[in-house]
């Protein structure tokens, strides 16, 4: 009977490939990763979904070595989305929703630092 090893967690991702990561995800994600660029971007006409697009396209090719920083983005991604057709107090909720994905994004951010 072969068993498969087990991965340790000093073998999931590198706290130095996760900072490569964000050195490359500033400029397609830049305003859904970092606190104080969310919100403040004020968004014309059709650029947030343009926006939004790219940084999903981007995710997409370029996934997160902590795929639980890619999860939290990717909620993140979904809630901007839906803020496009939603009422304001769903607007409100998705608000709520970004704020604590993000606050994830930072505490991973902060301890992979």
């Amino acid at each position: 009977m072969h068993v498969m090893p087990t991965l340790r967690a000093t073998e999931g991702p590198t706290a130095e490939a996760t900072a490569q990561w964000y050195k490359m995800a500033i400029s397609a994600c830049d305003p859904f990763l970092f606190p104080e660029s969310r919100f403040r971007t004020l968004w014309m006409d059709d650029d947030l979904g343009r926006v939004l697009e790219n940084a999903r396209q981007w995710l997409q090719d370029n996934p997160c070595p902590d795929t639980s920083i890619g999860s939290h983005l990717q909620v993140i991604l979904d809630a901007y989305s839906e803020m496009t057709s939603a009422t304001v107090a769903r607007v409100m909720e998705l608000r709520g929703v970004i704020e604590l994905h993000g606050k994830e994004v930072d505490r991973r951010r902060a301890t992979r630092s």
